[in-house]
């Protein structure tokens, strides 16, 4: 099976479902790990910008560790929109590439950016079950996913 993990933030992933995507790897399945931020708004100290490269890098580690393939969508942290175009895109595009037969998501919860990530996923899965992305074909060739998990 292809697994499809998605999270706001680099560490959500690695924290909420790292176990699990190491066992689906383990498994013998093809695990993919999607990050929309870059993280640039989780520190006091260190300056966004060097913040970026450094979550960047642990994520990737982290997915080399996982043994999954790892993907940032790299938008700023707090300005995930559900509307974003581009995000939704891009997101599109990485389940045309995956073909998830699982998805992995955010479960809404108190941080104002999983709960409208989780919005946009579950419009995105939407889209690419039924096969509609405005004036785009989403679906790939009927090839659907048939699990959707929320973690918390």
């Amino acid at each position: 099976m292809n697994i499809l993990a998605i999270g706001a933030h680099p560490d959500d992933l690695e924290i909420s479902c790292g176990g699990t995507l190491i066992r689906y790897v383990k498994e013998g399945h093809k695990v993919s790990m999607c990050v929309v931020s870059g993280g640039d708004m989780g520190h006091a100290i260190i300056k966004p910008d060097e913040l970026v490269k450094i979550r960047r890098k642990e994520s990737e580690n982290a997915a080399k560790v996982i043994g999954a393939d790892f993907y940032n969508l790299g938008s700023t942290d707090g300005h995930i929109e559900s509307g974003d175009k581009e995000v939704r895109s891009q997101l599109i595009e990485i389940m045309r590439q995956t073909k998830p037969d699982i998805i992995i998501a955010h479960n809404p919860d108190a941080v104002d950016s999983h709960v409208c990530w989780q919005f946009t996923v579950d419009n995105r899965l939407r889209d690419y079950y039924w096969g509609i992305y405005g004036d785009e074909q989403a679906a790939v060739d009927g090839y659907n996913a048939r699990l959707f998990v929320k973690y918390n």
